[in-house]
């Protein structure tokens, strides 16, 4: 049977050279319906499980992929902007419905969180590789296996932050920003000693404070300036 993408002949089920299916159907409403469930089946055998082992394992989920048991897990990009795609738009909802404040520079922060605070994160995702990188540089990592590193670690900690303002709208006297911080503080530890599993623990800990102090100071001094420069003009 002849490729229809790329003409080569082929016996099987496959093609050899492009991978494609060579039996190819008509799309029809069954078929779709297939690619419909298809596409869970993946989500649950890679987003989901990738999702529980960042739940129960952080840190040695991502020494794993690196190591190549790559089969079951979604991919650090996709990964990471599905995750930001559903933090943006439920921190937009949650945001609108709230009934947040809107006097002076609440409203401000408010506003940027509806509309920058994963943007932002976005942005900052290469210099917070490069802080990363450069204080494990004895770990022997690259910086593309630390931005994976990042990518999983940020993925996770934005649809936490979507769980902390979601309990913070129906508990208005949660102090969501500290309990934000101690909770991504927490997790950021917790990943990195799972990761850089060669560096003594001790160690692993002070560095990763270090670094979520350099990453804390940057994120802030634009969010500040983005806030207090340009949204409450």
């Amino acid at each position: 049977m002849k490729c229809k993408n790329c003409s080569t002949e082929s016996d099987g089920k496959y093609c050899p050279n492009c991978g494609q299916q060579l039996a190819i159907h008509r799309i029809t409403v069954p078929h779709l319906l297939h690619e419909i469930v298809h596409t869970f089946t993946h989500l649950e055998k890679g987003f989901l499980y990738t999702l529980r082992k960042l739940l129960t394992d952080p840190g040695t989920m991502q020494r794993h992929y690196l190591e190549g048991f790559r089969a079951y897990y979604q991919k650090p990009f996709s990964m990471f902007f599905i995750c930001a795609t559903i933090s943006a738009l439920s921190l937009y909802w949650i945001n609108r419905f709230s009934g947040n404040s809107t006097e002076g520079g609440q409203a401000a922060f408010n506003y940027f969180l509806q509309h920058y605070y994963v943007l932002l994160h976005i942005i900052l995702l290469p210099f917070y590789t490069l802080v990363t990188w450069l204080l494990f540089i004895r770990s022997k990592y690259n910086y593309a296996e630390i931005l994976v590193l990042g990518m999983y670690m940020l993925a996770f900690m934005l649809l936490l932050l979507v769980l902390v303002y979601a309990i913070s709208a129906g508990v208005p006297v949660l102090k969501t920003r500290l309990f934000e911080t101690v909770l991504f503080s927490v997790y950021n530890v917790w990943t990195f000693v799972g990761f850089f599993k060669k560096t003594r623990w001790w160690k692993v800990i002070i560095l990763s404070i270090i670094n979520m102090v350099i990453n804390y100071f940057a994120y802030v001094y634009i969010m500040e300036w983005v806030v207090l420069e340009k949204l409450t003009e």
